[in-house]
């Protein structure tokens, strides 16, 4: 059977995970299906690759692309890694130590496996019920910047992000890119 098609590209949240977070099993059926066929498949997301590892596992496809942290590292299915891209150590501690008001915003980082957060929300536990990946709370006054793929900020309210962006918009823009993820996160 010819397919139109020599690759699938897909997100994770809202596309290929339902509504619990979790791979369905139509999903994962579908994903067989084309890896049979011969269609390469990639998953581009802004998980780290530990969890994205956990949620492809239950497919049994022999080969995909996990591109994560929004695009900062991808690695082959076998654990090969194909690409990552570090914030400087320094300019990532600069981005983690950045003035807020901890009741109003939840800070966040990927590194290499890890994730780290300001503070425990157990909100945040439902996203991640499936793979058991979690974070740990840090004081990232405390806290190193080595190898830092992603940080990212989350507030209930969008308005209490606007500080946040515009410093570093003024102080870091020739360095780092940002953009929001939803109106509640903001990542870099």
């Amino acid at each position: 059977m010819h397919v139109p098609f020599r690759a699938i590209i897909s997100d994770l949240d809202g596309t290929l995970l339902n509504a619990d977070h979790k791979i369905g099993d139509f999903t994962i059926q579908t994903l067989e299906k084309l890896a049979q066929k011969g269609i390469d498949i990639y998953l581009a997301t802004g998980r780290n690759h530990p969890d994205v590892r956990h949620i492809i596992s239950k497919v049994s496809v022999k080969e995909a692309t996990l591109v994560t942290a929004n695009g900062a590292r991808a690695n082959k299915l076998n654990g090969e890694l194909l690409a990552s891209h570090y914030l400087p150590e320094d300019l990532a501690l600069e981005l983690m130590n950045i003035d807020f008001d901890p009741s109003l915003v939840c800070l966040n980082s990927y590194q290499a496996d890890d994730w780290f957060i300001n503070k425990d929300i157990p909100q945040l536990r439902q996203y991640h019920q499936d793979s058991g990946y979690m974070y740990q709370v840090v004081d990232f006054t405390q806290h190193h910047g080595r190898q830092t793929e992603k940080v990212f900020y989350i507030a209930k309210d969008p308005k209490d992000l606007e500080p946040i962006a515009a410093h570093i918009q003024q102080h870091y823009a020739d360095q780092v890119h940002f953009a929001y993820s939803t109106p509640n996160v903001l990542r870099l």
